[in-house]
Protein backbone atom coordinates (compact mmCIF):
# COMPACT_ATOMS: atom_id res chain seq x y z
CA UNK A 1 0.00 0.00 0.00
CA UNK A 2 1.20 3.51 -0.68
CA UNK A 3 0.10 6.40 1.43
CA UNK A 4 0.96 9.70 -0.12
CA UNK A 5 0.44 12.53 2.91
CA UNK A 6 0.62 16.37 2.14
CA UNK A 7 2.12 18.65 4.76
CA UNK A 8 0.35 21.92 5.64
CA UNK A 9 2.21 24.47 7.19
CA UNK A 10 1.32 25.08 10.25
CA UNK A 11 1.55 25.37 13.92
CA UNK A 12 1.55 22.21 16.20
CA UNK A 13 -0.02 22.44 19.71
CA UNK A 14 1.45 20.58 22.61
CA UNK A 15 -0.11 20.27 25.96
CA UNK A 16 1.51 21.26 28.58
CA UNK A 17 3.76 23.41 27.21
CA UNK A 18 3.75 27.21 26.21
CA UNK A 19 3.08 27.55 22.36
CA UNK A 20 6.55 28.71 20.97
CA UNK A 21 8.40 27.77 23.67
CA UNK A 22 12.02 28.00 22.77
CA UNK A 23 14.22 24.23 22.92
CA UNK A 24 14.74 20.99 21.47
CA UNK A 25 11.36 19.81 20.52
CA UNK A 26 12.40 15.91 21.94
CA UNK A 27 13.56 17.05 24.70
CA UNK A 28 12.23 15.29 28.02
CA UNK A 29 10.57 17.98 29.05
CA UNK A 30 8.51 18.75 25.79
CA UNK A 31 5.71 16.61 25.30
CA UNK A 32 5.69 13.50 22.88
CA UNK A 33 2.14 13.31 21.91
CA UNK A 34 1.45 16.33 19.92
CA UNK A 35 -1.91 17.88 18.58
CA UNK A 36 -2.13 19.97 15.56
CA UNK A 37 -4.85 22.13 16.90
CA UNK A 38 -6.02 23.45 20.15
CA UNK A 39 -9.59 21.30 20.31
CA UNK A 40 -7.16 17.72 19.93
CA UNK A 41 -5.27 19.25 22.50
CA UNK A 42 -7.73 19.70 24.64
CA UNK A 43 -8.39 15.70 24.48
CA UNK A 44 -5.29 14.78 25.01
CA UNK A 45 -5.29 16.66 28.31
CA UNK A 46 -8.27 15.21 29.55
CA UNK A 47 -7.94 11.63 28.21
CA UNK A 48 -4.54 11.58 30.02
CA UNK A 49 -6.35 13.11 33.42
CA UNK A 50 -9.39 10.80 33.31
CA UNK A 51 -8.02 7.90 32.08
CA UNK A 52 -5.28 6.07 33.94
CA UNK A 53 -4.47 3.74 30.44
CA UNK A 54 -4.08 6.88 28.01
CA UNK A 55 -1.79 8.09 30.63
CA UNK A 56 0.51 5.02 30.80
CA UNK A 57 0.52 5.26 27.07
CA UNK A 58 1.60 9.06 26.76
CA UNK A 59 3.73 7.98 29.70
CA UNK A 60 5.54 5.41 27.75
CA UNK A 61 5.64 7.13 24.85
CA UNK A 62 7.45 10.46 26.21
CA UNK A 63 10.21 7.87 27.50
CA UNK A 64 10.86 6.55 23.77
CA UNK A 65 12.15 7.75 20.55
CA UNK A 66 8.98 8.84 19.06
CA UNK A 67 7.11 11.81 18.25
CA UNK A 68 3.42 11.54 17.25
CA UNK A 69 1.53 14.24 16.08
CA UNK A 70 -2.53 13.72 15.99
CA UNK A 71 -4.02 15.53 13.39
CA UNK A 72 -7.85 15.62 12.12
CA UNK A 73 -8.63 14.44 8.92
CA UNK A 74 -9.78 10.81 6.96
CA UNK A 75 -8.35 8.12 7.10
CA UNK A 76 -10.61 5.74 4.56
CA UNK A 77 -11.03 2.31 4.27
CA UNK A 78 -14.47 2.82 6.76
CA UNK A 79 -12.27 3.71 9.93
CA UNK A 80 -12.41 6.53 11.57
CA UNK A 81 -9.05 7.27 13.49
CA UNK A 82 -5.79 5.46 12.26
CA UNK A 83 -2.33 5.52 12.79
CA UNK A 84 -0.53 6.51 9.27
CA UNK A 85 1.84 4.21 7.48
CA UNK A 86 4.34 7.04 7.23
CA UNK A 87 7.65 7.46 9.07
CA UNK A 88 9.89 10.86 9.18
CA UNK A 89 13.10 11.25 11.32
CA UNK A 90 13.91 14.29 13.56
CA UNK A 91 17.58 13.25 14.70
CA UNK A 92 17.12 10.31 16.70
CA UNK A 93 13.81 10.61 16.70
CA UNK A 94 11.19 8.80 14.66
CA UNK A 95 7.81 10.94 14.05
CA UNK A 96 4.87 9.39 13.77
CA UNK A 97 0.89 10.63 13.09
CA UNK A 98 -2.64 9.82 13.97
CA UNK A 99 -4.94 10.85 12.24
CA UNK A 100 -8.55 11.19 13.86
CA UNK A 101 -11.93 11.96 11.72
CA UNK A 102 -14.03 15.16 12.84
CA UNK A 103 -17.39 12.96 12.99
CA UNK A 104 -17.07 11.39 16.74
CA UNK A 105 -17.93 12.09 20.23
CA UNK A 106 -14.93 13.12 22.79
CA UNK A 107 -15.14 10.21 24.37
CA UNK A 108 -15.11 8.18 20.94
CA UNK A 109 -12.19 10.87 20.29
CA UNK A 110 -10.10 10.19 23.38
CA UNK A 111 -10.80 6.12 23.21
CA UNK A 112 -9.86 6.09 19.36
CA UNK A 113 -6.98 8.12 20.24
CA UNK A 114 -5.83 5.42 23.01
CA UNK A 115 -6.13 2.98 20.29
CA UNK A 116 -3.99 4.74 17.95
CA UNK A 117 -1.09 5.04 20.64
CA UNK A 118 -1.40 1.63 21.36
CA UNK A 119 -0.42 1.02 17.86
CA UNK A 120 2.21 3.41 18.49
CA UNK A 121 3.85 2.01 20.93
CA UNK A 122 4.34 -1.47 19.03
CA UNK A 123 5.73 0.40 15.82
CA UNK A 124 8.32 2.21 18.73
CA UNK A 125 8.93 -0.91 20.07
CA UNK A 126 11.03 -2.06 16.91
CA UNK A 127 13.77 -0.32 16.78
CA UNK A 128 14.81 -0.96 13.36
CA UNK A 129 11.36 0.25 12.24
CA UNK A 130 11.98 3.47 10.58
CA UNK A 131 9.75 3.74 7.66
CA UNK A 132 5.99 3.23 6.61
CA UNK A 133 7.02 0.46 4.64
CA UNK A 134 8.66 -1.08 7.43
CA UNK A 135 5.63 -0.35 9.47
CA UNK A 136 4.16 -2.12 7.40
CA UNK A 137 5.98 -5.02 6.94
CA UNK A 138 6.01 -5.26 11.33
CA UNK A 139 2.19 -5.81 10.90
CA UNK A 140 2.61 -8.01 8.26
CA UNK A 141 4.80 -10.14 9.82
CA UNK A 142 2.90 -10.41 12.99
CA UNK A 143 -0.77 -11.40 11.26
CA UNK A 144 -2.22 -7.69 12.16
CA UNK A 145 -2.82 -6.95 8.24
CA UNK A 146 -6.85 -7.36 7.43
CA UNK A 147 -7.15 -6.57 3.83
CA UNK A 148 -5.71 -2.62 3.67
CA UNK A 149 -5.95 -2.47 7.83
CA UNK A 150 -4.16 -3.62 10.50
CA UNK A 151 -5.24 -4.35 13.65
CA UNK A 152 -4.07 -6.03 17.20
CA UNK A 153 -5.65 -7.24 19.96
CA UNK A 154 -3.63 -4.94 22.40
CA UNK A 155 -4.75 -1.58 20.51
CA UNK A 156 -8.53 -3.10 21.05
CA UNK A 157 -8.28 -3.82 24.89
CA UNK A 158 -6.22 -0.05 25.21
CA UNK A 159 -9.34 1.66 23.14
CA UNK A 160 -11.85 -0.11 25.54
CA UNK A 161 -9.84 0.28 28.62
CA UNK A 162 -9.64 4.24 28.17
CA UNK A 163 -13.16 4.47 27.02
CA UNK A 164 -14.61 2.38 29.86
CA UNK A 165 -12.28 5.15 31.83
CA UNK A 166 -13.58 7.79 30.50
CA UNK A 167 -17.03 6.92 30.96
CA UNK A 168 -16.85 5.86 34.76
CA UNK A 169 -14.76 9.44 34.82
CA UNK A 170 -18.01 11.37 34.15
CA UNK A 171 -20.46 9.84 36.35
CA UNK A 172 -18.55 10.89 39.48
Amino acid sequence: MVVVFLIAAGRVSTYGQAPGSAGDPAAPNHPRVRAADPALSTLLRQATDQSATFRRLVAEIQTSDGIVHVMRGRCGHSVRACLLLWMGAAGPNRMLRIVVESDKTDIETMASLGHELRHVLEVLAEPNVRTGPGMFQLYKRNGAVQGVTFETEAAIEAGDAVYLELKRSLKN
